[in-house]
């Protein structure tokens, strides 16, 4: 059977989830409700899954997402179950590789992910809100990313490719601080303090692929 922790700050559901998993060969070893008691249990048991809900925690500690990860020493799936995502949350779910599912998405699609989930696949499914939120927020990206020039969004592009400075310089034949003054360009128009959230933005919304489409 695959071990699997829940977490959530809403015990009944807790509880109940824990006893329908254990009817589809989902042996839950325990629940939290806290986050600090689901670092516990997670580094305490290392479950192949983890299930979170950060947002019904007493602190929505969005970093939990991050933590239990961590907690679970490379042996845990952590898997956000929520109806309630936004940047923050999302934004901590990609950093460690996290799955995203709708809280009322039924039992049959929560299963069919986890399977997905155990075979090394990362899910991502939005409650129809956030879907809608967020393609407000794309639209506003794709407005900001067309202010962009050419040169700067070949250093985009090469920004989501995790490129170095050094790298850059080389690939296009500039300076350094001709580099330099392009991302710090970038990251102004697009409303990001660093590389990697605006590597971040840019694989979150398409924006390479509209870069690299221009480009050609």
């Amino acid at each position: 059977m695959t071990d699997i922790a829940v977490v959530d700050g809403h015990v009944l559901f807790a509880e109940l989830l824990c006893g329908a998993l254990s009817e589809y060969s989902l042996h839950a070893v325990g629940f939290a409700s806290t986050a600090e008691a689901a670092v516990d249990l997670v580094r305490a048991r290392r479950p192949a899954l983890c299930l979170v809900d950060p947002r019904s925690l007493p602190d929505e500690d969005d970093e939990v997402v991050i933590r239990l990860a961590a907690a679970g020493g490379g042996a845990t799936r952590v898997v956000v179950i929520t109806d309630d995502v936004d940047e923050a949350a999302a934004r901590a779910a990609r950093s460690v590789g996290a799955s995203l599912l709708p809280k009322g998405g039924g039992m049959v699609m929560l299963l069919d992910a986890l399977s997905r989930v155990q075979r090394g696949e990362t899910v991502v499914r939005l409650p129809r809100r956030t879907v809608a939120r967020r393609s407000e927020a794309a639209t506003a990206v794709h407005r900001l990313a067309a202010t962009l020039t050419v040169r700067e969004r070949e250093c985009l592009a090469m920004l989501v490719d995790g490129s170095t400075t050094a790298q850059m310089v080389e690939e296009l034949g500039i300076s350094v601080m001709t580099v330099r003054s392009h991302v710090r360009s970038v990251l102004c128009k697009l409303g990001v303090h660093s590389r990697l959230e605006a590597a971040s933005l840019a694989v979150r919304h398409g924006l390479v692929e509209t870069v690299q489409s221009d480009a050609g």
